[in-house]
């Protein structure tokens, strides 16, 4: 489906979506899929071909990091943190572009609840999650091959991944959605607060992994919000 015709969800449809797959029959793994998708802009192949080790942890077995800076302000001084990254890697990104994609905090509790399943932290709570961490412990993707032993080739692991979206979006009745989707969601939701936060679409276009702007401007929805962004402009002019 192309990117002009995936829909873009709001916050209470994601909830909704996440509520869903909460009761199916791998919540941990399928949370993180969601996840993945809405909180990274992660495409279908970044999300089926996602590496523990590459892509995720750093040396120490904790997520990976990157230094960031908060300039000072009055005298308040600068100060520098390491904030939890994502590395895409040229084997997964699309025409290898590599990018780093800080972590929402909501994503990397979803991806911590994994690890720990995975590692052993916590105990499976069923037959279903017996079988779950056994696949987890045999392999190095974050979203681990399915039940019949499915190829670790990416290409056709993507495809397998978007086919799952489409079926999670069918089963909830999202209407013109698909693994765009979430991407979508993240590009749109991003470039709308940029300014808020000392951005612009110059770094939006960064996360989302794009050569070119105006690919980044194709992804962003149209806002129902004109009209108040157009009365507000006249605020404090009088």
């Amino acid at each position: 489906m192309s990117v002009s015709h995936a829909n873009i969800l709001n916050d209470e449809e994601l909830n909704a979506l996440l509520d869903h797959v909460s009761h199916g029959p791998s919540p941990v793994v399928d949370r993180v899929k969601v996840l993945l998708s809405f909180r990274a802009g992660l495409r279908a192949q970044e999300i089926a071909g996602l590496n523990w080790q590459r892509n995720v942890l750093g040396p120490t077995g904790q997520f990976r990091t990157q230094r960031m800076l908060t300039p000072g302000e009055g005298k308040r001084r600068a100060k520098t943190w390491d904030a939890p990254i994502l590395f895409i890697g040229s084997n997964i990104g699309k025409y290898g572009r590599e990018r780093d994609i800080p972590l929402h905090s909501q994503l990397q509790k979803a991806l911590t609840d994994l690890l720990d399943l995975r590692t052993g932290k916590v105990p499976p709570r069923d037959a279903d999650e017996v079988l779950l961490v056994e696949r987890l412990n045999n392999t190095s993707l974050v979203i681990p091959p399915g039940r019949n032993g499915a190829s670790e080739e990416v290409g056709a692991r993507a495809n397998a991944m978007a086919v799952w979206f489409k079926r999670l979006y069918r089963s909830v009745n999202y209407k013109l959605c698909s693994s765009h989707s979430g991407r979508r969601t993240f590009i749109t939701h991003s470039a709308r607060v940029a300014n808020l936060h000392g951005c612009s679409l110059v770094d939006v276009q960064v996360l989302a992994g794009h050569a070119h702007l105006n690919t980044t401007q194709r992804y962003v929805g149209l806002s129902d919000k004109q009209a108040k962004m157009v009365e507000a402009m006249g605020r404090g002019y009088a």
